[in-house]
């Protein structure tokens, strides 16, 4: 059945067009659908190699390939950064995000270390570190201002697919983004930062903080980051986010879940329909 505005809602449909979406837009592969459907706040398919993903509260979308990885059957991609960065904003386009609220763009390497143990001797032994997975790394920027836990990560695999992403980009109230724009005026005129023992403001900043992408809630608060440099130790910065009053602001929620918890129990065992 369809709704007055012809669209048909059902868990089927929605199942087709995610699936749909992984397959036309993303570039992924399903093999054997072995379950889908949805928990929670999620809705996901995964085949015997890949877990795809979204969130059904915000433009968050999740994918898992265990063939990815420097370990990995399909390996990690080789090309250069630049076409990494590049591979990574045509993925974000694709999927609905505004080019004019990507901002800052950079490259994460991990690295690996193997260790030992002698059980005789008791000692344990480091080999030299490896080069890791490497990814690609997006924040965003809404009117010149950060809303620092969106982003996008992407990892591409040796023939250059996607291997790993985690895309979170929620939709932001209007009210939100119009007291971000009150706040940054205040910075710029006489706004003072709240005084931290030990510490001084080191940068302050006004911008939108938001739930994390693994969650059940999604608050967003606007805020004014303030980060303080210790003036006693060489600690730890204080990070504090801030109203307009200089009070903090609720730490937005997280109640984090588990995709390798919910995938098992999501409410369909049979495959979705091919979408048309």
């Amino acid at each position: 059945m369809t709704s007055p505005r012809g669209q048909d809602y059902s868990e089927d449909a929605e199942l087709a067009r995610l699936r749909e979406l992984g397959e036309s837009t993303l570039g992924l592969s399903f093999d054997a659908i072995e379950q889908s459907g949805g928990a929670q706040n999620v809705i996901a398919i995964r085949s015997s190699d890949t877990l795809f993903s979204k969130r059904l509260d915000s433009l968050t979308y999740f994918v898992q390939d265990n063939r990815f990885g420097v370990d990995g059957d399909l390996g990690v991609f080789e090309g250069p950064d630049d076409e990494l960065l590049r591979n990574c904003r045509a993925v974000l386009t694709s999927l609905g995000v505004p080019e004019a609220e990507i901002g800052y763009e950079g490259i994460v390497r991990e690295q690996t270390q193997v260790a030992s143990f002698d059980p005789e001797s008791g000692r344990s032994e480091l080999e030299e570190p490896a080069p890791g997975n490497r990814y690609a790394r997006v924040g965003r920027y809404v009117d010149g201002h950060p809303v620092w836990q969106s982003g996008c990560v992407l990892g591409l695999t040796g023939d250059g697919r996607i291997g790993r992403l985690q895309l979170h980009w929620p939709e932001l109230p209007g009210l939100a983004v119009e007291e971000m724009h009150a706040l940054a005026y205040r910075v710029e005129q006489d706004w003072r930062a709240p005084g931290v023992e030990g510490a001084e403001p080191e940068s302050v900043e006004a911008g939108i903080t938001h739930s994390t992408a693994v969650g059940f809630v999604l608050d967003i608060y606007p805020a004014v980051r303030v980060v303080y440099a210790p003036t006693t130790n060489l600690g730890r910065k204080p990070v504090r986010y801030l109203n307009r009053y200089g009070e903090d602001v609720p730490v937005p929620r997280a109640h984090a879940w588990d995709l390798d918890k919910i995938v098992p129990n999501l409410n369909r065992a049979d495959p979705p329909p091919d979408a048309a």
